[in-house]
């Protein structure tokens, strides 16, 4: 059950809050949440990871606004965990990820919902992002997303996808097979069905 969360109020009046790290998790965010984006230094936030609150797409939105008018963003990782995906929270999600640019770490699990997070929303992180995890229930990602993935991102090295039947994926591929998954030996057990 989420707790009620309306806002942060700065201890100095004009003083901004220079966190490395936002960790949000199990709140019900209220309208009024959105006033946290206006008290951090987003130059100083390194890491955000939101898990399991409601109401997230007017945060998420502010924190849009805010990477878009902050020079030098430091955002390297990005955790976003949400019980269900719908088209609001999707948008919202692959808005914040087209907001910054140079992330290391990705990680967006959904619980429920049949939309997947486009993976062309991830492009402009392609030289830079190393970890990769985007699973969500009822819904699975295509051949040609993953070839998209090995063609874009060349310094992966954690993949976590929601992908289906691996045997079905790695027959498609062949020769094309992007990450050499199937000869690394108990990785394809670690791939999310």
């Amino acid at each position: 059950m989420p707790n009620n969360f309306e806002a942060w109020v700065p201890l100095v009046e004009g003083s901004l809050l220079k966190l490395g790290r936002l960790f949000l998790k199990n709140l019900r965010l209220l309208n009024t949440a959105v006033n946290i984006v206006s008290i951090l230094d987003l130059s100083a936030l390194h890491t955000l990871d939101i898990r399991s609150c409601d109401n997230v797409v007017p945060v998420l939105r502010a924190f849009v606004k805010g990477f878009q008018q902050t020079s030098n963003v430091s955002l390297r990782t990005f955790r976003f965990y949400n019980r269900h995906l719908t088209k609001d929270v999707r948008q919202a999600a692959e808005q914040l990820l087209g907001s910054v640019e140079g992330l290391n770490e990705v990680v967006v699990t959904f619980g429920k919902g049949d939309l997947l997070l486009q993976l062309s929303h991830l492009l402009r992180h392609a030289e830079s992002l190393q970890d990769l995890e985007i699973t969500t229930r009822g819904k699975v990602y295509s051949v040609a997303d993953l070839r998209l993935l090995s063609v874009e991102f060349r310094d992966l090295q954690t993949l976590a996808l929601s992908i289906g039947d691996p045997d079905v994926y790695m027959h498609a591929l062949g020769e094309l097979e992007p990450f050499d998954i199937s000869i690394v030996h108990g990785y394809t057990d670690a791939l999310v069905g």
